[in-house]
């Protein structure tokens, strides 16, 4: 039977790692408002960005945009956001398999090759270990500040594929927060623009009565905010898989609090019933040299 000592030993313990979840969920917290603030100061500028290519648009001179379409043989590309720190639950396992399942309907079109962008070192080995081929991966960003410095990585990655691999179909591949719900793995074209899209947003009502001029040649301003477009999409994509990484990592502290407060509860009736224990044999040992004693 243990001792007392061992269960004061196995309590201290136990209620220490309750006190580094508690920490790392509050950690976690403080994240979540960070990054969610990031993503949401994008807005504005994807709305201006998106003012822009509409303005492009409208212009009477514009180049004839037509949906590029995708040759048999032509690969695809894809851009994975992951995790490299523990605690989440299956956050890199959701975006591998999504990426497995890109590949499979790639495999169906017979297309010839998907290539991987991978932010998140351990998701590269993720996918390494099921045999895909990451063209370039890249370390997570531990702040806000350096979510820049990734996304322009990224683009330059994504335009030497449109540049010597004549790839023109990107996808973006990454979690997204729901208000009522674990993080959810969402999938973005970034390439080919939608021609829906591009009629819809020609067709929006414009807020001002006067209309920009744009100084600029057509296909150069078009190919500039084009640039703009993805590097505003990759940067929001960014932030909000940070913060749906601290809120997985929240529900994991959540739960593990939940299995430390049931240990806790267990550890203390087993060392209250051993303290008993140990009293009541003490007292029959008392009675029982009380009852050996001469009268």
């Amino acid at each position: 039977m243990d001792t007392l000592e061992h269960f004061r030993s196995r309590l201290a313990t136990v209620t220490d790692l309750k006190s580094i979840v508690a920490t790392m969920k509050t950690l976690a917290a403080a994240r979540i408002r960070q990054f969610e603030s990031v993503a949401n100061a994008t807005n504005a500028y994807f709305q201006s960005v998106e003012s822009a290519l509409q303005l492009l648009l409208r212009q009477p001179h514009r180049m004839a945009l037509k949906d590029p379409g995708l040759r048999p043989t032509q690969p695809i590309g894809v851009v994975l956001l992951g995790t490299d720190q523990g605690f989440c639950g299956r956050f890199n396992y959701n975006i591998a398999k999504t990426a497995q399942d890109i590949v499979n309907e790639s495999e169906n079109l017979v297309r010839r090759k998907t290539r991987f962008i991978c932010v998140g070192a351990k998701l590269t080995a993720l996918l390494q270990s099921r045999g895909d081929d990451v063209d370039q991966f890249f370390s997570v960003p531990a702040s806000a500040a350096g979510i820049n410095a990734v996304v322009r990585k990224v683009l330059i990655v994504i335009n030497d594929w449109r540049q010597h691999h004549q790839i023109e179909s990107i996808q973006l591949v990454y979690h997204r927060r729901q208000k009522a719900s674990p993080p959810q793995v969402f999938r973005n074209t970034l390439l080919p623009l939608s021609p829906t899209y591009l009629d819809q947003l020609m067709r929006r009502p414009w807020d001002s009565r006067a209309l920009p001029i744009c100084l600029e040649s057509w296909p150069i301003a078009f190919s500039k905010i084009i640039q703009q477009l993805l590097f505003i999409q990759v940067y929001r994509a960014v932030a909000e898989s940070l913060a749906s990484e601290n809120a997985s990592r929240i529900a994991a502290m959540q739960q593990a609090e939940t299995t430390i407060d049931r240990r806790l509860e267990r550890l203390n009736v087993e060392y209250n019933q051993a303290r008993q224990q140990q009293i009541t044999a003490e007292l029959r040992d008392i009675i029982s040299g009380f009852e050996c004693l001469p009268p």
